[in-house]
C-alpha cells in the first residue's frame, strides 16, 4: 500500500506511470503468490479459517481485480498517448 501512496504523490510526471506499472506488477505478483501459497503451498483447510475466510474469498479477488483495472487504464491512457502523438506529427 505503501508503494501505491507513493506512486501517486509523484504526480502525473514520467516517472509516476513508470512507478505506478512497477508497483502494480509488484502488487499483482504478491497477490498470485499468497493466493498460490493459501491454496497449494500451505494446504489449510478453510474451514479452520474461521472468520478471517472472508478475507481470502471476498478481500483478495477484488484487490485482484482493481489491480487488472489499473492494467486496462494504463493500457488504454498509452495507447491514447500513442495515437496522440502520432495525429500531432
Amino acid at each position: 500500500m505503501t508503494l501505491a501512496w507513493v506512486a501517486l504523490m509523484m504526480g502525473s510526471g514520467r516517472y509516476s506511470r513508470i512507478a505506478i506499472w512497477t508497483f502494480n506488477l509488484w502488487g499483482f505478483a504478491d497477490l498470485l503468490f499468497a493466493f498460490y501459497q493459501g491454496v497449494i503451498g500451505v494446504g489449510i483447510d478453510p474451514a479452520s479459517l474461521g472468520a478471517a475466510w472472508f478475507i481470502p474469498t471476498v478481500c483478495v479477488p477484488l484487490l485482484l481485480w482493481s489491480h487488472v483495472l489499473v492494467f486496462a487504464i494504463l493500457l488504454r491512457t498509452s495507447r491514447s498517448a500513442s495515437f496522440l502523438a502520432r495525429v500531432a506529427q
